[in-house]
């Protein structure tokens, strides 16, 4: 009988790497939960870049209709043109015609 308990609390080699597989994931994911914790917001530009555009409008806009033009960031893959209109808040457009 002490022969067999002797056994079972004794642990293969592949068992202790298991475990210290495991015990090391949980560690990394632990760590990453409250560092993200601590700094709420910190992926939010990878997930979606501020002030960048991916779909753009084609038609064209009024002039006397834009209320405000900004252009996209540097940091944003395809550049552009946000514009404010009275009827959408961020309209995408590729280039703004300027009447003088």
């Amino acid at each position: 009988m002490l022969e067999r308990e002797k056994r079972s609390e004794l642990h293969t080699p592949a068992e202790n790497m298991k475990m210290s597989r495991v015990v090391l994931v949980l560690g990394f994911v632990l760590i990453m939960a409250l560092y993200l914790e601590a700094q709420p917001g910190a992926l939010d530009h990878i997930a979606q870049p501020e002030g960048c555009c991916f779909n753009f409008f084609t038609g064209s806009i009024p002039p006397d209709k834009i209320q405000k033009v900004k252009k996209t960031g540097s940091h944003c893959y395809q550049q552009g043109f946000i514009v404010t209109t009275p009827q959408y808040s961020g309209l995408c457009v590729r280039e703004v015609a300027v009447n003088e």
